[in-house]
C-alpha cells in the first residue's frame, strides 16, 4: 500500500484518485487503495531491484508516537474506501483483516506496547478496541495465526492486563540457530540449520491435550484464556524457517530457496518444546534475486515462525559461538569463512 509506484495520469484524472489533504496519517492507504479497485491491468517489475532507498536520520512521521484517536479515525477513512466498493462476504473481510492484523493488534500486543508510558498504552487499547468492536467482526479472527488470534480475544474480553502479559512474552523472544552441517552438491552450497524459538532462557512450549496441541502460557495469561483459545493445531503449531544471506557490505539481505520441518521435542512435565529443521540451498550464480552473488561477505541469518511468533537469528556455527559468514569470490562460487577457526585458537590460547 505504499505509493511508490507509476500510474497513468490519464487514470487517476479518470476516478478522482487524490491524495487526502491536510497534515494525516495513512494518506498512501487512501490513494492506492482506491487505485487498486479501478485498475484493470497493474505491472509488476522484478527482473532487477529498482527502488533506491536512502537511509537517512531517523525522523520519518510513522516513527514518531502517534495521536491514537486521530490515526484511528485515518484508519476508518481507509476501511470507508473499502465498504463503498465491496459488498460483505469473504473478499471483504480478507481486506479488513490485512488493516485489523498490522495497523490494529500489531499495536497493542507487539514487543515495544509493553514499554510504552502506561498512559500512552491505554489510549492506544482504547481507539484500537473502539475501532474492532465497530468494524472487525469476529469471524476474522479465522484469518489471524494464532498470536494474532489471540490478541483479538483478550482486546474483546479480557481487558490491557492481559494484552500487556501477552506483549511482554513477546519482548521476550529469543530466537536461536546452529549450523548443522554444510555441504557442496555440484555448484551449490546446502546448509542444514536447527532452529527455535525461546521466551528468555526457555523454550517456547507446547502441550497435547485431548488429540489436540495447545500453547503453554506463563501463568499471567493463563487464567485468562480458555482451554479452546489456546489451540494451535491438531497435530502441530503452524510454523516455518528460512535462511537469509546479509551482506556485511551494504547489509542488504537476498532469501534463499529451501524447506523446513517442526519437530515437538520433550521438554519435560508433559511440555513439548518446537525445533525447526531447515535446509536451505545457496547457487551463487542465482542467490542475489536470481542474479549472481556479488563478491564479498555475507553473514547467514534464519528468519523463524511457530505459531505466529516470529524472530530472526544469526546463525552460529557448529562449534562455539561464533556467526556463521559465506565468502563470495570474484571469480564465482562461495566458500566457508574460516577467520573464527584463527580466533578461537587464540582464544584457547590466551585460556591456556
Amino acid at each position: 500500500l505504499s505509493p511508490h509506484k507509476l500510474f497513468r495520469r490519464a487514470f487517476l484524472e479518470e476516478h478522482g484518485i487524490r491524495f487526502p489533504e491536510g497534515r494525516r496519517r495513512l494518506e498512501d492507504h487512501v490513494f492506492v487503495t482506491h487505485a487498486y479497485f479501478h485498475a484493470r491491468r497493474i505491472s509488476v517489475l522484478a527482473d532487477y531491484p529498482c527502488y533506491h532507498w536512502m537511509v537517512r536520520r531517523r525522523d520519518n512521521a510513522s516513527l514518531r508516537p502517534f495521536d491514537p484517536a486521530g490515526y484511528y479515525g485515518n484508519l476508518r477513512e481507509v476501511l470507508d474506501v473499502v465498504d463503498e466498493h465491496t459488498e460483505p462476504g469473504p473478499f471483504r473481510d480478507r481486506l479488513y483483516a490485512h488493516w485489523y492484523r498490522d495497523k490494529m493488534l500489531r499495536r497493542v500486543g507487539a514487543p515495544g506496547f509493553a514499554v510504552w508510558d502506561a498512559d500512552y498504552r491505554r489510549q492506544v487499547y482504547e481507539e484500537v478496541r473502539r475501532l474492532a468492536l465497530e468494524r472487525c467482526d469476529e469471524r476474522l479472527d479465522a484469518l489471524l495465526p494464532f498470536n494474532m488470534r489471540l490478541r483479538a480475544r483478550l482486546l474483546r474480553r479480557h481487558g490491557l492486563e492481559a494484552l500487556e502479559a501477552l506483549a511482554d512474552v513477546e519482548r521476550r523472544l529469543r530466537p536461536q540457530a546452529r549450523l548443522r552441517e554444510l555441504r557442496r552438491e555440484g555448484g551449490e552450497v546446502v546448509l542444514r540449520i536447527e532452529a527455535e524459538l525461546r521466551v528468555a532462557d526457555a523454550p517456547l512450549l507446547f502441550e497435547r491435550r485431548g488429540g489436540r496441541v495447545l500453547w503453554v502460557p506463563p501463568p499471567a495469561l493463563a487464567e485468562a484464556l480458555a482451554e479452546s483459545e489456546l489451540e494451535v493445531g491438531r497435530e502441530a503449531p503452524s510454523s516455518s524457517a528460512w535462511a537469509l544471506l546479509r551482506a556485511s557490505a551494504d547489509l542488504s539481505e537476498h532469501q534463499l530457496p529451501g524447506q523446513s520441518r517442526l519437530r515437538l521435542e520433550p521438554a519435560g512435565g508433559g511440555a513439548l518444546r518446537a525445533l525447526l529443521d531447515a535446509e536451505a540451498r545457496l547457487d551463487p550464480e542465482t542467490a542475489a534475486g536470481g542474479a549472481p552473488l556479488r563478491a564479498g561477505d555475507w553473514e547467514v541469518l534464519a528468519a523463524l515462525e511457530v505459531a505466529g511468533f516470529r524472530g530472526d537469528a544469526r546463525v552460529l556455527r557448529r562449534v562455539g559461538d561464533e556467526r556463521l559468514f559465506l565468502r563470495a569470490r570474484r571469480r564465482g562460487g562461495v566458500v566457508e569463512d574460516r577467520r573464527w577457526r584463527r580466533r578461537l585458537r587464540r582464544r584457547l590460547l590466551r585460556r591456556r
